[in-house]
């Protein structure tokens, strides 16, 4: 798994994971407890070996589950880094920069607490959906998509809602997790009581999370 920043020393080990996405597509990721109850999240989306693009991700994720901060490199079907996007929230804003080959671009979009960040991947997208759903709907979701050789937004208005508890999984052992949509998506994704997505299924495709760890206080 690559990484965009190593592993700090007072960095303590949380879970780790991967998705094998289909056509030699894994994203693997990790998580690690910085203190204050917030967690760093590292994700490795890698196309290396199906022709395709390839994504790394950090996340600094705060006690509450809000992303407070993710940092995104972009990199072609060479290998060669592209775009780069660092998306930061401040007290009444989103903050986006936008480092690319047409040259840097900075964003500031208006947020008064309550805009969910939307990443692109399995992992990060499957926190956003669970947190969405224990909140009043509709939400107001600020989607990053990956486009090409850089990065887009929109923001727009979602509604999200789970299931009760069932038991499933094969690749992550049996576990407890609720089946959760956005309204718009007949896309099924299966979170834990962690926030990972363990299944994402629909009519076209079933993705299951593999090799999951988990740190047992």
């Amino acid at each position: 798994m690559r990484r965009l920043h190593a592993t700090g020393r007072r960095e303590r080990f949380v879970a780790s994971g991967v998705y094998h996405i289909g056509h030699g597509l894994r994203e693997y990721w990790s998580i690690h407890e910085v203190g204050g109850g917030a967690q760093f999240i590292r994700v490795d989306r890698d196309g290396r070996d199906c022709g395709r693009r390839s994504l790394l991700q950090e996340a600094l994720r705060n006690a509450n589950g809000n992303l407070e901060r993710v940092d995104q490199q972009l990199y072609d079907l060479n290998g060669h880094p592209v775009a780069r996007l660092r998306c930061t929230r401040f007290q009444n804003t989103v903050e986006l920069a936008l480092e690319s080959r047409v040259g840097p671009c900075r964003v500031e979009l208006p947020d008064d607490g309550d805009c969910l960040l939307l990443m692109p991947g399995i992992l990060l997208a499957g926190m956003a959906l669970t947190q969405a759903a224990e909140m009043p709907q509709p939400v107001n979701v600020l989607l990053i998509a990956q486009a090409g050789d850089g990065f887009a937004w929109e923001r727009l208005t979602l509604a999200a809602c789970c299931g009760s508890p069932v038991s499933v999984g094969k690749g992550a052992g049996i576990q407890k997790a609720r089946a959760c949509k956005w309204s718009d998506s007949d896309r099924a994704t299966w979170l834990d009581s962690h926030d990972i997505a363990l299944r994402i299924e629909d009519e076209s495709c079933c993705i299951e999370l593999g090799s999951y760890a988990r740190r047992h206080d």
